[in-house]
């Protein structure tokens, strides 16, 4: 039987080490760092798009790092109670190669695809030397982790936007990006002389690890190890087709589902060298069969936030704003102001800067097929809430992006360009 309270408290004693030691900790508060520029320049986008931030870089940086910890502490337990050993892993060859196909398309940056070609490559060409079955291991539990992160914070700060679907149609969305730094404890192999005089070792049951690395049969002196490591994580979705809540547990469940399966593969290939072929190709093609399946049913499905028949659809509420505060939310359609029908976002605006004193709407759930009327208190000069787009609306994010190599290589051509020009 395994002893999980000992290796729980192994585990969160060494958790600590990474991020206060300096060895560790620069790499660690480096992707902090590079977290909240993230999460910065997502506020600046909302700010430069509606005049204010929807969602405060701070705030959600802190989130991030709390949802990291927790997931650093999930994932680490994986990686020890199955006994995945980076030594002779690969894990080397994953992040360079992950950052060169993001240099080809931003998506592409995943574990799964670099892991997959790296497995592939050993697998064909006998290069790298690497373990296919702990490395693709490794990859199902980071992605197990992920789909956790993504249903436990994932809708936590939607961004509003307006883009162009497949139909050329602009609709109304929500832009989703979250970003964990996350702190790990790992295995590794080290020979040690006399194992018997090693103070603390830990006792495991003979079945363990199920993920047996070639190193074992090196030496009889082997054993393994925990030491902290730096991850991080990261997530980008869409929600057109319905709201964020719900494709936020749409993508954790498909993505919980393709993780055990990559996680059965990879384990089962420990003992039949043949499935190693199916871990290797099930990583890549399965994950981008997830991004596929749900890209396409929300730039293809039926858009959510488009005009009602009538009314005006709110796509979203700012915070601190009087439709905040009386409880207006996503979904709910506006059909009167004080008595007026309105019908698009100009007489919705008009109608409230004409009565800004005892100003009363008259909001409707489509869900739910009820209504209700809100009254303001005080003087309310703006609502708070950004409508679905309407006729002539341009989109305010592009989704198909061109690779960030591509993108510089225009920039660079446009100040030769233009400094050829001046010329």
């Amino acid at each position: 039987m395994l002893p999980v309270r000992d290796l729980t408290l192994s585990i969160l004693r060494l958790l600590p080490l990474t991020v206060l030691d300096p060895s560790r900790a620069i790499v660690f508060w480096t992707i902090v760092f590079l977290s909240a520029v993230q999460h910065r320049r997502l506020a600046a986008n909302e700010e430069r798009i509606y005049g204010v931030v929807k969602n405060n870089f701070l705030e959600v940086s802190l989130s991030g790092l709390f949802y990291g910890l927790a997931g650093g502490v999930m994932a680490s337990m994986f990686l020890v109670l199955i006994g995945v050993s980076l030594t002779g892993s690969g894990i080397s060859y994953l992040l360079p190669l992950a950052f060169a196909l993001y240099m080809v398309n931003p998506r592409l940056m995943c574990f799964a695809y670099a892991g997959g070609i790296v497995s592939l490559c050993h697998l064909v060409f006998g290069f790298p030397k690497v373990s296919v079955p702990g490395l693709m291991t490794l990859v199902g539990i980071l992605h197990v982790t992920e789909s956790v992160l993504i249903r436990l914070s994932g809708s936590g700060c939607p961004t509003p936007i307006y883009l162009r679907n497949r139909a050329g149609r602009v609709v109304g969305g929500f832009g989703l990006h979250r970003f964990w730094p996350m702190p790990l404890v790992a295995l590794v192999m080290v020979v040690v002389p006399e194992i018997s005089k090693v103070p603390g070792l830990i006792e495991m049951p003979d079945w363990w690890p199920l993920v047996r690395p070639a190193e074992a049969a090196l030496s009889p002196d082997a054993l393994f190890a925990m030491v902290p490591i730096v991850a991080a994580l990261g997530y980008s979705d869409l929600a057109v087709t319905c709201t964020p809540a719900k494709k936020v547990r749409r993508t954790s469940t498909a993505l919980a589902a393709y993780s055990l399966g990559l996680l059965g593969l990879a384990i089962s290939s420990t003992f039949v060298r043949p499935l190693q072929w199916a871990a290797a190709l099930f990583g890549p093609l399965g994950h981008e069969a997830v991004i596929a399946l749900g890209s396409n049913r929300e730039l293809s499905g039926e858009p959510a936030f488009v005009p009602p028949p009538r009314g005006v659809m709110i796509l979203d509420v700012m915070p601190n704003t009087p439709a905040s505060r009386a409880g207006l939310a996503t979904g709910d359609v506006i059909t009167e102001v004080s008595g007026v029908p309105v019908n698009s976002r100009s007489e919705l605006g008009e109608l409230v800067q004409r009565t800004p004193v005892f100003l009363e709407i008259t909001v409707e759930d489509p869900r739910s097929g009820t209504s209700r009327t809100v009254r303001f208190r005080g003087v309310v000069h703006e609502l708070g809430v950004i409508t679905v787009p309407e006729e002539g609306d341009r989109p305010h994010v592009d989704v198909r992006r061109a690779s960030p190599a591509i993108a510089m290589a225009r920039r660079l051509v446009t100040r030769l360009t233009g400094k050829l020009g001046r010329r």
